[in-house]
């Protein structure tokens, strides 16, 4: 697969206890294609400042928000990412009513059990094999 398939997700904390470092190894990375997306975002401390000098290219909303139905913050990290020309991934999606909002409030993806559980990879082969083009 070339690398501009894979997509690195990298958690919050992790990335922001080393910035010097992750920017470092971020840029090499970002150079060879692979994008970068940072998981748990808002749950940890993060210097928006530093956000912006990393190469990221998505953002995602945790669980514990939707969870919680802290919309307002879900919406935030939403305009948040679309302010630094990101993409906003909501993690944690488990009813018809957290999709709508998070569809209300412009959230570009989303994961969890309501669309779709995880699959051995035979079933995610078989499945990818019979998925038509630009699902």
């Amino acid at each position: 697969m070339p690398a501009t398939a894979f997509k690195l997700e990298l958690t919050e904390s992790s990335v922001m206890s080393d910035v010097e470092t992750a920017q470092t190894v971020l840029r090499h990375l970002h150079g060879q294609g692979i994008q970068i997306h940072i998981d748990d975002f808002g749950t940890g401390y993060s210097s928006l400042a530093r956000l912006q000098t990393l190469p990221v290219h998505a953002v995602k909303i945790d669980r514990s928000f939707l969870q919680q139905e802290n919309w307002q913050i879900a919406n935030l990290i939403s305009l948040l990412a679309k302010t630094l020309n990101l993409q906003s991934i909501a993690e944690g999606i488990e009813t018809p009513e957290h999709l709508r909002t998070l569809r209300a409030i412009g959230c570009d993806y989303g994961q969890g059990y309501l669309l779709g559980r995880p699959l051995p990879a035979d079933q995610v082969e078989a499945l990818l094999s019979e998925t038509p083009p630009g699902f």
